[in-house]
């Protein structure tokens, strides 16, 4: 698998998918943004401000490749996984 092999050399190269989720974050945000705003007018504000809240804790975009990479480093951190299997 070559993201392992990346891992184990340290190095990344930028996955190209990661311009589209950019996009797709930012319209996600605007969207929740709007639906904030919406709620503000309508006197919703207690709501309002838990919708931009939420916003703020979303977890930043991730390829699947990065959640992989991710993954096999925190796999390699741990030393529970470096054992073999139990007996």
């Amino acid at each position: 698998m070559e993201e392992v092999g990346e891992v184990n050399r340290g190095k990344l190269q930028t996955d190209p998918g990661m311009e589209a989720l950019m996009d797709t974050r930012k319209h996600v945000e605007r969207g929740w943004w709007e639906a904030s705003e919406i709620l503000a007018a309508q006197g919703y504000r207690q709501l309002a401000n838990e919708v931009i809240q939420f916003v703020g804790r979303m977890p930043p975009p991730q390829t699947d490749r990065e959640v992989l990479i991710e993954d096999l480093r925190k796999r390699r951190r741990d030393p529970r996984t470096r054992e073999g299997p139990a007996r």
